[in-house]
């Protein structure tokens, strides 16, 4: 992506730009937030890229698996539910 970017003024280069981001797992985020500066939106493409491409690999549980699973470990006052990224839980443990 980077490299589209720096030559962004040759003739052409933003047509090819345009078809690799259609075509490759690569998040890319220069259109959407140009004001961030580079290393910040090399930083989030490469963990949103990571995390797109793994998404097969995540063993996902409902929140009663991950209630069940809170209380096999000794924890206490557990509440687990459905919110913003997915299943969100807290609970205690007393040592």
């Amino acid at each position: 992506m980077w490299c589209f970017t720096r030559h962004k003024k040759i003739r052409g280069v933003g047509s090819i730009r345009r078809y690799f981001i259609q075509w490759s797992p690569v998040v890319d985020y220069q259109d959407a937030y140009p004001a961030l500066g580079s290393k910040l939106l090399y930083q989030w493409a490469v963990l949103d890229t990571h995390d797109t491409l793994t998404d097969h690999f995540k063993h996902l549980r409902s929140a009663d698996e991950l209630q069940r699973t809170l209380k096999a470990c000794g924890m206490t006052d557990i509440l687990s539910s459905y919110a913003g990224n997915g299943v969100e839980a807290r609970a205690r443990k007393l040592e």
